[in-house]
């Protein structure tokens, strides 16, 4: 009969890996989300040296994106607010 060994270490690091990218790839401004090339270099390399995202969701102000976190930085277009 063969057993299946899980290593419950690799399992938790690949978890957080995934985590930490999904979490890149959620953010508000898509000038924030990674590149596809980003993303997979982030899968690729070490857990250690992932980032953590600012939080999408806690503001949409374009002076708190998480784009200074990101080695590549972008402009954002500012949207106009049409009343309703």
């Amino acid at each position: 009969m063969l057993g299946i060994q899980v290593d419950m270490d690799e399992d938790m690091t690949i978890t957080k890996k995934l985590t930490v990218v999904a979490l890149w790839c959620i953010q508000w401004y898509a000038t924030d989300c990674p590149s596809m090339t980003a993303v997979v270099h982030m899968l690729e390399g070490e857990t250690k040296n992932l980032v953590m995202p600012s939080n999408p969701f806690a503001s949409t102000d374009q002076a708190e994106s998480s784009s200074s976190v990101m080695a590549e930085k972008f402009s954002h277009e500012v949207l106009d607010v049409i009343p309703e």
